[in-house]
């Protein structure tokens, strides 16, 4: 009989140990500010309908890289490129490298770059006479990514 594993607490990574730095046009931005930031990959799935079978294949087609981060408004680095884009309509690639380095984590370290990061979505400003610190979404997408 197999002896059972349990979850132990090096097998949790702490969300909060790590870095991400962006790359924008050779200069390296530090992302301090940041509270979170997600990377996803979505597939897109086409059912196909097979014959004398009631379960359609499923086939991959598809797909997208896309992330989303809140961060603390701090920045005007993400300000200018769609500024950028709104009068030269010039994208801007930005190459975001992930770390996570829980030193309590077996695993060790883990580095993930997202590269040609486009993005879709910053803030340019905003008030709020109820927040003691204020906070933006920005989201983009991806082309690719490496790891480390």
């Amino acid at each position: 009989m197999a002896l059972e594993k349990f979850l132990e607490r090096e097998d949790l990574i702490n969300g909060r140990f790590g870095e991400a730095v962006a790359d924008i046009e050779g200069e390296r931005v530090t992302l301090f500010f940041l509270k979170n930031i997600t990377a996803k990959v979505d597939i897109d799935r086409t059912d196909i309908p097979r014959l004398g079978t009631p379960i359609n294949l499923s086939t991959g087609g598809d797909a997208k890289g896309t992330w989303e981060a809140t961060m603390y408004s701090h920045t005007k680095a993400f300000r200018k490129i769609a500024k950028r884009y709104m009068h030269e309509r010039k994208e801007t690639p930005i190459d975001i490298i992930l770390t996570q380095d829980d030193p309590n984590f077996a695993q060790g370290n883990d580095t993930v770059i997202l590269k040609n990061c486009y993005l879709e979505t910053t803030t340019i400003f905003q008030l709020d006479v109820e927040a003691s610190e204020l906070e933006e979404d920005i989201s983009g997408t991806f082309e690719n990514f490496e790891e480390r």
